[in-house]
């Protein structure tokens, strides 16, 4: 039986991190390293974690000053003696079986990804997104035109995913970003053919106040866009234009998002710049006609974008 590496990342989530830490232990797949990082907590989830790793030698904890889940996510990877590596965020739980299915459907590909189920805070259970991919194993060419086309949120999270290790061996997340999953799904996916996929909810999704997904929009809400230009550059760089020129439609709306919100700061001005730059060396490769008109107007002028999108 491979041994199964769990990061968990913990910051200030006393009212939920044993739940989610039990519902790891109790999976029915049972060989298990369970990696806590306490990312500089000022609640009593430092006492919860030490409690239960003395319940549990599978349990690792590590302590750590506050750097942020990017900073928390790596000190995990930087330990993980798993084949396979998850992740799972501390107020989150998951199915008694979630970690058997998703290694059982690996086979020989590197991911295999399941559905999950919005909790809210009360304890009622939501459907989960809407996804149309079908339940079985995809291609890369296929992912991505879901993941363009789809409810992202199902393709971009790290959670409910199972990976082989080695994917992460030279993948770490940038320090002190918020939506660090966007800088690293693309270089994930990209060494991979083909991916184990189904809809079956098997993750359970927190909808709490307080959450990086639940506060007010803020300019390290724009760290989002800048992952996607990171993610359209990478695919420039690999010859992969359409998928290039589908990041950066993404990246533009997210800038005209922050705009909308935030209005012309200095953070938007840099994104904008960036997105200019990438435009102009897209519109010289083969390129749509209704990639170069929706961000042809843009990249021209934002300010008469906007206008029309009002």
């Amino acid at each position: 039986m491979k041994l199964i590496s769990v990061i968990v990342p913990v910051y200030n989530t006393e009212k939920y991190i044993e739940k989610c830490v039990m519902s790891i232990l109790n999976q029915t797949y049972k060989n298990l390293e369970i990696i806590l990082i306490d990312d500089g907590s000022t609640d009593n989830s430092p006492q919860i974690c030490d409690s239960l790793a003395k319940k549990d030698n599978r349990i690792t904890v590590i302590h750590q000053p506050n750097g942020g889940v990017s900073s928390a996510r790596n000190i995990g990877l930087d330990n993980t003696h798993g084949d396979y590596i998850t992740f799972v965020d501390s107020d989150d739980y998951i199915a008694p079986n979630m970690i058997e299915f998703l290694s059982e459907n690996i086979g020989d590909t590197n991911i295999a990804m399941c559905g999950y189920t919005s909790v809210e805070e009360n304890g009622n259970l939501s459907p989960q997104e809407n996804v149309t991919v079908t339940d079985g194993i995809i291609s890369t060419d296929t992912f991505w035109n879901y993941f363009y086309t789809d409810t992202r949120i199902y393709y971009v999270t790290l959670w409910a995913k199972l990976y082989k290790s080695h994917l992460w061996n030279n993948v770490r997340f940038p320090l002190n970003t918020l939506h660090e999953d966007e800088f690293a799904v693309h270089q994930i996916i990209s060494q991979c053919s083909k991916i184990a996929v189904s809809k079956k909810p098997l993750y359970f999704y927190l909808q709490r106040e307080g959450s990086i997904m639940h506060t007010q929009f803020k300019t390290e809400n724009l760290n989002a866009a800048e992952g996607i230009l990171d993610r359209c550059q990478f695919f420039f760089n690999k010859k992969e234009y359409t998928l290039a020129e589908k990041a950066l439609s993404m990246a533009m709306y997210s800038i005209i998002k922050g705009y909308g919100i935030l209005g012309e700061n200095d953070k938007i001005k840099e994104l904008y710049k960036q997105f200019r730059l990438m435009y102009r060396k897209l519109v010289f490769k083969n390129t749509s006609m209704k990639f170069k008109y929706k961000c042809g107007i843009f990249a021209l002028n934002k300010q008469i974008f906007i206008k029309l999108k009002k």
